[in-house]
């Protein structure tokens, strides 16, 4: 496997887990590079219909490309035996608008994968990698706030606060007093520059694991409100499936994952819906090997009373 190629985590389990019909209405809310969307497509008949969401405009436009889909809107179908087929450039917090606009009331399965592509990762323009000569790290480029304004005008305080509370930061007070001291010279304009000084600054850390990587982390989380979008869309979702349909969401770190679990347990105590997987599932040896980006994801399923 390359470094570039973007390899769907717990893709099996997924399917496995999802336990797809032909003939249901499915939405991938973070539909990245198609990895899911292709293997839940090969088990829809024309009878089905896929819907899929990114906030991220420029990952539809390499699925178009890719000639998964050459259509934006109206779902219809292509061929005798493909499912009726959807793309479109939304933040997953806006499904219940989406399918309002459809014509849709409810569907059979919904599922979401909140971790990014390895696209998207190792895109200079983009700046999420350590080494980006950019600091952007927005998820949709056609939101208004960039990591770099963050780094540049917030207050001591108020990055301290961001790097503890969405990074789990230890040294998240040293780092935000570098960061203000720094761009007093001059300001902080690429990834590289930060990822430099957080090193300096920190005083401990992990030989295995980059010194920056939660301060970046935090920011992404910031800049994209990705919290509050997915409590936003995990109010929908009890709401937008069908009877006995199911929700499935993998997560990458323990923030969100607990946002997650603890939704689930409260739809669960409220009688919506039942966890299909008590225990929390995460990649197997084989494919954590492979995949090293893996290693911290989590999958975790509910299906609607």
């Amino acid at each position: 496997m390359s470094s570039t190629e973007h390899v769907p985590v717990l893709a099996q389990e997924l399917i496995d887990l999802l336990q797809l019909e032909p003939q249901h209405i499915v939405v991938d809310l973070t539909l990245g590079r198609g990895g899911h969307a292709k293997l839940v497509i090969e088990r829809l008949s024309k009878e089905g219909t896929f819907i899929g969401l990114d906030a991220d405009i420029t990952q539809i436009a390499a699925l178009k490309s890719m000639g998964l889909i050459n259509q934006t809107h109206t779902p219809q179908t292509h061929t005798e035996s493909q499912a009726r087929t959807v793309l479109l450039h939304s933040n997953f917090d806006k499904v219940g608008q989406v399918l309002k606009s459809l014509n849709i009331a409810c569907v059979d399965r919904i599922y979401a994968d909140l971790g990014l592509s390895s696209v998207q990762l190792l895109d200079e323009k983009r700046g999420f990698s350590f080494q980006s000569s950019t600091l952007d790290m927005r998820l949709d480029p056609s939101s208004p706030h960039t990591a770099e304004e963050v780094v540049n005008t917030l207050t001591e305080a108020d990055l301290n606060e961001i790097f503890e509370q969405y990074g789990e930061e230890r040294e998240a007070s040293r780092i935000a007093e570098a960061i203000v001291t720094s761009r007093k010279t001059h300001p902080i304009n690429t990834a590289k520059e930060l990822s430099e000084i957080v090193r300096q600054a920190k005083r401990n850390h992990f030989k295995k694991v980059h010194p920056a990587t939660q301060v970046f982390q935090a920011l992404r989380i910031y800049v994209n409100d990705e919290f509050g979008t997915l409590k936003r869309m995990l109010q929908q979702i009890p709401q937008l499936l069908c009877a006995h349909g199911r929700f499935a969401i993998i997560t990458f770190h323990s923030l969100e994952d607990r946002i997650v679990k603890n939704t689930f347990k409260q739809w669960e105590k409220d009688g919506i819906c039942k966890r299909i997987n008590k225990k929390v599932v995460s990649p197997q040896w084989s494919e954590r090997k492979v995949n090293p980006r893996a290693r911290s994801a989590h999958l975790r399923i509910i299906e609607k009373i």
